[in-house]
């Protein structure tokens, strides 16, 4: 049912999803759909939201794609009781804590 930018779930509870930084979609709502595919529920249903935990004007800066970009960076969190964590190859993998 998901496409390759879409989250999707793994038997194993990890939630993986692809960003397209060419895309519409900004980099917080891949993160926030991801969460919720984890949970099992929709975005807006969330306890937490993603300003509640990090800056999401600051990750979109850090992982904006430059001509230049030439460093690997990750940024780990929880949010809503899931651990994510963000690639700069727009990889965003979510595990429920529970």
């Amino acid at each position: 049912m998901f496409d390759n930018t879409k989250p999707r779930s793994e038997n194993s509870g990890l939630v993986q999803a692809s960003h397209d930084f060419s895309g519409a979609e900004s980099l917080s709502v891949t993160i926030m759909e991801a969460v919720a595919c984890a949970q099992g529920t929709e975005i807006e249903n969330l306890d937490q939201q993603l300003f509640d935990v990090v800056d999401p004007d600051a990750l979109d800066r850090l992982f904006r794609p430059t001509d230049t970009t030439t460093y690997e960076a990750e940024v780990r969190f929880v949010i809503d009781d899931s651990a994510v964590v963000i690639r700069n190859t727009g990889d965003v993998f979510v595990r429920p804590l529970d």
